[in-house]
């Protein structure tokens, strides 16, 4: 190969990288963002975008370079689309779009990536280039060198960052085209059975879904699925077993895949932990729970009673559906209850007002009854206390709150009850208040959960909240500051209980081969990652989509004041039947790629662990100085990863030994690479040229090993201007 200037060094396809990485984020099936959260994970359309250009040469010609632009980006044009506003009007806009070329979603199996891998793999005298990325993160990169058929090397310090690049970059592609038999235990789950044959995840509602103990269960295996065959004696065969569509027969069932594998032991643990769970989610007038919604309370400096803390008494605006919370002071002055006001009562707000005697002791009015729903409890300078002041009138500041964390003088009020309504014709939410039942459900004692975490690894979690400068636990101000005080102890029971039951299906997986219980173990532990995001105090109800939003839609660990908690054995947004669902559906993205090898995954720091082998490109995208608190943040998964894989799997267990994930070891001089001041007694400049030496050193060893012709590649997409030209 000789050295020649690559298409990177001319021209760059921006807009349309740009455009089809906007549009890549409202993927939400099948993407590797799916897998599992990872902070600033690049969007795969513009890694694949860099790649191409950085391994491709430049064609010398301009018209031959305007032909392979358009091969890889494709060309914009403006598109008519059409939409509707909160108000239901239709509103119509020209969008650009791109047509053809590679980088959009779902055009990964192109044709023309065929003829691009072919392209680079001429350029390097028909070798595949080597590709080293040593900040893999989340993998975006090295899984797109991996699409364009490179030699592919990743490696990461955090070992959450590892453990999403094993189960992104090597297990799917090593197990590509390998079936195993499925677990006997299936063939007591008829719609799960025909599922599996005709390839596709049916959505199924109310009792077309029973559990596997369900007696319909068995006599739904007696009827199958249906066949051509009437009677009932011609639709079995020779050994009794009932012939399904296809003339496929339960009793020899093909092989299955690694995504289908993570559904029947996914329903295993489910089916099990809902044995178990059941009693602590119950079923009220026959409609499904889909959330309980809660307010942490403060104490009130004048009664001692629970002042909520809310931001908003509403709970749902759409038109139509809008229902909101009254406070509801009580007599003795310890608390409050509250009143659901739905579309028919916020409709008549001076009738609200005269019916309820303190509204009026509050100076709340006909008029200013809707800014008293918009405001709740607390605002900025502080909070106001139903059970002794009114709206306006400071209780309560931040300082206050924040000692009372410290003094764990903080608790919970569950609120609220989302169900789903089963009565009326048009199915759909519907918000009550909580029954006693409900609320005693969500009690568990202190005994039960040592009694569950007796017998798992670490037991609870009392690994400490780390604080780094930029205050991105900013929680542990207000008394969080251990791992478990982020879930209620329901959460914390249900957590356990999933866990536990996926050690065990671990378990019985080794017993029949050890190569598919390690990738079922890390299936495992992207399922329950997904599943803790959706399934803490830091879950967000959004009041527009009457949905649930992950912990972290950004990548903080904050208090959020008001909260929801999912029905974790529901089938709604956030349950465990979800959580592992995604899972295989990315699986299946993966498993059907066009990959000629997997990666190797290194747990190794920049600075000391990138592998002495000669590279072709190394291209990576470094932290960001302090933008982002990678591990401190990620120490939110790793302290349940940690407790998954111990005693499970060597390999998967080495990188979780220590109590928290790596941050900086000023003794060995390596460690996480970010600048953090607190690691360095609050140092500022000596924590910001550490950070800069780091990456000068990590800089200067990929380049020791390129090759005469390689090439460096930094993504950098810091705004600050110091930044760039450092």
């Amino acid at each position: 190969m000789t050295d020649k200037p690559r298409l990177i060094e001319v021209a760059f396809p921006l807009k349309q990288a740009s455009l089809t990485s906007v549009h890549e984020k409202n993927v939400r099936h099948g993407h590797i963002s799916t897998l599992h959260i990872w902070p600033a994970r690049r969007p795969l359309a513009a890694c694949r975008a860099a790649l191409l250009c950085t391994l491709l040469p430049d064609p010398g010609d301009a018209q031959k370079r305007q032909e392979l632009l358009d091969l890889i980006g494709g060309t914009v044009v403006k598109r008519s689309v059409t939409s509707e506003d909160e108000d239901g009007n239709t509103v119509s806009e020209e969008k650009e779009t791109v047509e053809g070329g590679v980088l959009a979603w779902g055009n990964e199996n192109d044709p023309a990536m065929d003829t691009l891998r072919a392209a680079i793999k001429k350029f390097y005298g028909g070798n595949a280039p080597k590709v080293l990325d040593p900040f893999a993160g989340g993998g975006a990169i090295p899984l797109e060198a991996m699409r364009l058929g490179c030699d592919v090397t990743s490696a990461d310090l955090n070992p959450v960052a590892w453990f999403i690049q094993k189960c992104t970059l090597e297990y799917p592609q090593r197990f590509a085209g390998k079936k195993w038999p499925l677990p006997d235990f299936v063939r007591e789950w008829p719609d799960f059975i025909e599922d599996f044959l005709s390839g596709k995840v049916k959505k199924r509602k109310g009792d077309k879904k029973p559990h596997f103990t369900d007696a319909r269960q068995l006599f739904l295996t007696r009827q199958a699925v249906p066949t051509n065959h009437t009677n009932e004696e011609e639709r079995k065969d020779s050994r009794g077993f009932v012939k399904f569509a296809g003339n496929k027969t339960v009793g020899d069932l093909p092989d299955a895949d690694l995504a289908w594998q993570v559904r029947a032991w996914g329903r295993w643990v489910l089916e099990r932990a809902k044995q178990e769970l059941a009693p602590r989610y119950p079923t009220v007038d026959g409609e499904p729970t889909v959330a309980y919604l809660w307010a942490r309370t403060a104490r009130d400096p004048q009664t001692t009673g629970r002042v909520p803390l809310l931001k908003t008494f509403w709970l749902c605006k759409k038109k139509g559906k809008r229902a909101a919370l009254l406070p509801v002071p009580k007599a003795d002055g310890t608390g409050v209850t509250f009143k659901l006001l739905r579309e028919t009562d916020l409709a008549q707000p001076t009738r609200i007002v005269e019916d309820h005697e303190f509204l009026r002791r509050w100076e709340v009015t006909a008029d200013n009854f809707e800014d008293f729903i918009k405001h709740g409890t607390m605002n900025r300078a502080g909070v106001w206390s139903p059970c002794s002041g009114r709206p306006g009138v400071v209780a309560l500041t931040r300082s206050d709150l924040q000692r009372q964390g410290r003094q764990e003088l903080l608790s919970e009020q569950m609120t609220a009850v989302v169900t789903v309504a089963t009565a009326t014709a048009k199915s759909g939410k519907k918000y009550r208040t909580p029954t006693e039942r409900e609320v005693a459900a969500a009690v568990v004692e202190t005994e039960d959960l040592e009694n569950l975490y007796s017998d798992i690894p670490y037991g609870l979690p009392n690994e400490p909240i780390v604080e780094d400068a930029k205050r991105n636990t900013w929680c542990t101000g207000y008394g969080v500051r251990h791992w478990r005080d982020l879930f209620l102890p329901r959460q914390q029971l249900c957590v356990g209980t999933i866990l536990k039951n996926l050690r065990a299906a671990h378990e019985q997986l080794k017993g029949t081969d050890t190569e598919l219980a390690d990738a079922m173990l890390g299936c495992f532990g992207l399922a329950l990652s997904r599943f803790n995001s959706f399934n803490c105090k830091n879950v967000r109800w959004k009041l527009d989509a009457m949905a649930v939003v992950d912990a972290f839609a950004r990548f903080a660990i904050p208090v959020l004041w008001d909260f929801a908690e999912v029905n974790p054995i529901s089938d709604s947004a956030g349950a465990f039947s979800l959580c592992y669902e995604r899972i295989a559906t990315a699986l299946e993205t993966l498993l059907n790629g066009k990959f000629e090898k997997p990666g190797t995954v290194h747990h190794a720091s920049a600075l000391t662990g990138i592998p002495d082998s000669m590279l072709d490109i190394v291209m990576t995208d470094p932290p960001y100085y302090d933008e982002i608190g990678y591990s401190v943040v990620m120490d939110f998964f790793y302290i349940w990863l940690r407790r998954l894989v111990s005693h499970a799997s060597a390999e998967l267990e080495r990188p979780f030994r220590d109590e928290l994930a790596p941050k900086w070891d000023e003794k060995a001089e390596d460690g996480e690479l970010v600048d953090d001041a607190r690691r360095f007694g609050g140092n500022k400049l000596r924590s910001k040229q550490n950070y800069e030496d780091g990456m000068a050193k990590v800089f200067q060893k990929c380049c020791s090993i390129l090759e005469n012709h390689g090439r460096v590649v930094i993504v950098f997409a810091n705004k600050d201007v110091d930044a760039w030209e450092t």
